[in-house]
């Protein structure tokens, strides 16, 4: 009789598409979704702000420029895709850090225009 243990696998981190792995130099790509935007009745479109920030061990090393947002795909307002690229320096030690997008709703109430998204990664030798 065979013996019918399972396999033991052990996963290989750098295998993983969720992964975050990028070298010195190398560009980052990011993209993000923006859904239920204010639209201006007169011309139909939101009028939202953007402003990328890098964080290491929980310090802000970059803060991009706040910009107006064009959105890539207009088709519906209320779900719209944004996406950037940002170069990494040749100073960027390896180690953990943050890329985080904030949004600025111009159209919507104070409490309700502010919202941002994060997400880690590496930089990697």
């Amino acid at each position: 009789m065979k013996n019918l243990t399972a396999p033991i696998f052990q996963a290989d981190p750098n295998a993983n598409p969720a992964v975050r792995l990028f070298k010195t130099d190398q560009a980052l790509v990011y993209a993000f979704n923006i859904y239920n935007a204010r639209v201006d009745k007169k011309t139909g479109k939101p009028q939202l702000k953007t402003q990328l920030t890098i964080y290491r061990d929980g310090k802000q090393i970059f803060v991009g420029p706040e910009e107006a947002f064009s959105p890539l795909d207009q088709t519906d307002p209320k779900r719209l895709l944004g996406a950037g690229v940002v170069q990494m320096g040749s100073r960027m030690a390896p180690g953990e850090y943050v890329i985080q997008i904030v949004v600025t709703d111009l159209l919507a109430k104070q409490k309700e225009n502010v919202t941002s998204q994060w997400i880690d990664f590496d930089i990697i030798e």
